[in-house]
């Protein structure tokens, strides 16, 4: 047997054979040797997500002559999280920016193919993303090779979701699938996380004995075949923070809709800091978090009136003051190790009936056909990403019937003009990366440009709203 390490650009930088050895027909033998590479290049995320491959070759002793042979990914790499710091990636910590992501889509439900995967994944990365969760079960195996070349955290999890069967027989199931799940993907760099449930114990109340055990089970089976990762658990929300579900991962994820299904949007950060103080050493991750968004809906929003989550009302610009909410209080918490907001995409979901979008749940920053990027994707851009980003939000909002509004921009850039019918506004209200301005608007076509120089060329972006005659 021998093995090659190549790298990226395919020079073999270590390669080794094992002694020969005999078998009989039907034989097994595990065969274990070293490999040693000098000054490896590590995977470092997306700043270098450099893979190398591995092909073990078995062959014929006398003659030389392969026999078979397999390649597997291999990304060196250190990561750990620390309960008060967060997480770290080769020594340095990494603010892990994340989404959860499902892999359907309009007109192809799961049957989707290569390129469609590859255009999520470049959507992913032009909004500046780092970390995904591929909520909530193992996705194509492209997904993960992806990811690995995008030099994404991958937080992946074995498809337990609300309810348990009380039967030997579901138990063994799920055993095997996350035992399947880590023997498959055990290779890919990028794979960080092992997701033992999800919102365990949301419609069932009487069986949390069963939950419970079988929680501890499969942590101590990530223990058992990969103790250089982590096993992790999120939380629904209506249990307690320190339910006993949460004590049996190593790591400690939350499902919070602050602003959507309770409270305010301003109150996630209240919540984080109570969590952290009372229980200092857990390692905690907001695992989910968002708010529906129908792309046709606009109208005055504030985070002080959310809408009715299960209601026909999901207007695209309260989606947008949420999420500029979330993200300015992450920010302000290296403590939380990981954030996934939820969702990257809008994703079918058979039982739901609101934002007049029957069957789809619409929590995603881009549409369920991936055609249209919602105002959130261009906020999250603006904070997240390299690229120049240039934004006048509330931009599908073409008709309106209230001459005084508030003009919102996100941008990287250090300043924003703005102009309306060509008359500059001043300097506006700057938040970070969103720019302000009220505005009153005339009687029929306004036309709104903003101007900014980002990383020294100049862009432009504009719209045109139009105000009904009163």
């Amino acid at each position: 047997m021998r093995a090659t390490i190549t790298d990226d650009d395919g020079r073999v930088v270590a390669e080794e054979s094992a002694p020969a050895v005999s078998l009989a027909a039907g034989g097994r033998r595990q065969c274990t040797f070293p490999v040693h590479i000098g000054s490896p290049r590590l995977w470092n995320g997306r700043a270098d997500p450099h893979v190398h491959r591995v092909q073990v070759q078995l062959r014929e002793a006398e003659t030389g002559r392969p026999l078979d042979a397999v390649t597997e990914p291999l990304g060196l790499r250190t990561f750990a999280v620390s309960p008060s710091d967060g997480f770290s990636l080769n020594g340095e910590p990494l603010r892990l920016r994340g989404v959860n992501r499902h892999q359907d889509r309009r007109g192809k439900g799961f049957a989707v193919d290569d390129g469609d995967h590859e255009q999520d994944f470049a959507l992913m990365r032009e909004m500046g993303v780092n970390a995904l969760r591929t909520a909530h079960y193992p996705q194509d195996p492209l997904v993960y090779d992806l990811a690995d070349s995008a030099g994404f955290a991958v937080y992946t999890e074995v498809p337990w979701v609300n309810e348990i069967t009380d039967s030997a027989a579901f138990r063994d199931n799920v055993e095997q699938q996350l035992r399947e799940l880590i023997r498959q993907h055990y290779n890919h760099p990028s794979v960080l996380f092992w997701g033992i449930g999800n919102e365990l114990g949301f419609h069932q109340t009487d069986k949390d004995p069963q939950i419970n055990a079988l929680l501890a089970e499969l942590a101590e089976l990530v223990r058992t075949e990969d103790p250089e990762r982590a096993s992790a658990y999120a939380n629904v929300l209506k249990r307690a923070d320190d339910d006993p579900f949460t004590e049996h991962a190593e790591l400690s994820g939350y499902n919070r809709y602050e602003g959507w299904y309770e409270g305010t949007a301003d109150q996630f950060g209240q919540w984080a800091d109570s969590l952290h103080a009372a229980d200092p050493m857990r390692k905690i991750a907001v695992t989910e978090y968002g708010a529906g968004a129908n792309i046709d809906q606009h109208g005055p929003a504030s985070l002080a009136a959310p809408p009715v989550p299960d209601g026909q009302w999901h207007p695209e610009d309260y989606q947008a003051l949420l999420h500029e909410s979330f993200i300015a209080q992450i920010d302000e918490r290296p403590y939380l190790w990981g954030t996934f907001l939820w969702n990257m995409f809008d994703f079918a979901s058979d039982s739901r009936d609101e934002g007049a979008a029957p069957g789809i749940n619409d929590k995603g920053l881009v549409t369920h056909d991936r055609a249209v990027r919602k105002d959130a994707f261009h906020c999250y851009k603006a904070h997240w990403s390299d690229e120049a980003v240039l934004h006048i939000t509330s931009r599908r909002w073409k008709h309106r019937t209230e001459p005084d509004t508030t003009v919102r921009v996100y941008s990287n850039a250090e300043s924003v003009a703005l102009t309306l019918n060509g008359a500059p506004l001043g300097d506006g209200t700057r938040d970070g990366r969103v720019f302000s301005w009220p505005v009153r608007l005339r009687p029929g076509s306004n036309v709104l440009t903003a101007r900014a120089e980002v990383h020294g060329s100049v862009h432009t972006d504009e719209v045109t709203w139009q105000l009904s005659q009163q």
